[in-house]
């Protein structure tokens, strides 16, 4: 039994080892290099029990990437949505979150601009780390003087 704990301890630090390089190569500055991606991002909140955290951002090119390191602490679960604030957009988006600890690590929902409602939803330990990917596609007309706005909200879900 003991050489099943070890593989265990060993799959989660790998797991969230993983999860650490990725958050850190989406946080990479894109602008510098020819202005690659100027629309990633990364943001990192902190979900205690039952409370929910926002995080408003905007977008003037047709692709972007928006990522959010998530700890939480004494939440059963993690619900992670988009809202767009601009209705004039077209376009599609997804939201993937994958978190460590949880019988089914990853959960992906998508849906098309400016409609939202989608969640999902990760089961995670008491304390426990998570990431959660936005992309949006973009088929209006963007530029930086007529950007979409979105608010990606991050929710705990108290025992």
């Amino acid at each position: 039994m003991s050489e099943y704990q070890g593989v265990k301890r060993i799959c989660l630090s790998v797991s969230f080892s993983l999860i650490i390089a990725f958050g850190l190569l989406i946080h990479v500055n894109c602008a510098e290099a020819g202005d690659i991606g100027p629309n990633q991002g990364f943001d990192s909140v902190l979900v205690l029990g039952g409370q929910s955290q926002s995080i408003t951002t905007t977008q003037a090119a047709p692709f972007g990437t928006h990522g959010v390191f998530i700890l939480s602490i004494d939440n059963v679960s993690i619900e992670s949505r988009i809202s767009f604030t601009t209705t004039t957009a077209t376009g599609f988006w997804t939201v993937t979150t994958i978190t460590l600890g949880s019988m089914i690590p990853i959960d992906m929902v998508w849906g098309f601009i400016p409609l939202s409602g989608k969640r999902t939803r990760n089961d995670i330990p008491a304390i426990g780390v998570g990431l959660t990917i936005v992309n949006v596609i973009l088929t209006s007309p963007v530029d930086a003087a007529n950007p979409v706005q979105y608010r990606i909200n991050v929710e705990g879900k108290k025992p």
